[in-house]
């Protein structure tokens, strides 16, 4: 998915989405969404994800913040979505306006924050 997605003024949880469910739910959610290759809807909440460069590890923002990856997806989730609090697998987030979301060549971007997936060896 490269096209930008809209996201609306909200509190969300940043990160791999499969930290923020449990159970049946994040199973209904991938199957529903095309294992979000298109954002999940459910009323106003959403589940919007990209995939990383390298499936799962831990990858930073611009800020130096860490976001392990079990899935190979990082993304955002309507906190009053979640059926689980992450934990350290999330950055609680709150956008006041909307927010564009959208993955360029390795790099994810949400709103602000910007998580580079396949970064470049500085000493090559």
């Amino acid at each position: 998915m490269s096209d930008s997605i809209l996201v609306k003024p909200g509190t969300y949880y940043l990160g791999d989405p499969c930290y923020c469910f449990e159970g049946k739910k994040w199973g209904e959610i991938l199957s529903k969404s095309d294992t979000l290759d298109e954002p999940y809807h459910e009323g106003n909440k959403i589940v919007v994800a990209f995939s990383t460069a390298h499936g799962d590890g831990v990858y930073r923002d611009q800020h130096g913040h860490k976001f392990p990856v079990d899935a190979g997806l990082i993304g955002l989730v309507s906190k009053s979505l979640a059926n689980m609090n992450p934990g350290d697998g999330a950055l609680l987030v709150k956008f006041d306006k909307p927010q564009y979301c959208s993955a360029e060549g390795g790099k994810l971007y949400f709103g602000p924050y910007v998580i580079d997936t396949d970064p470049q060896d500085e000493d090559e």
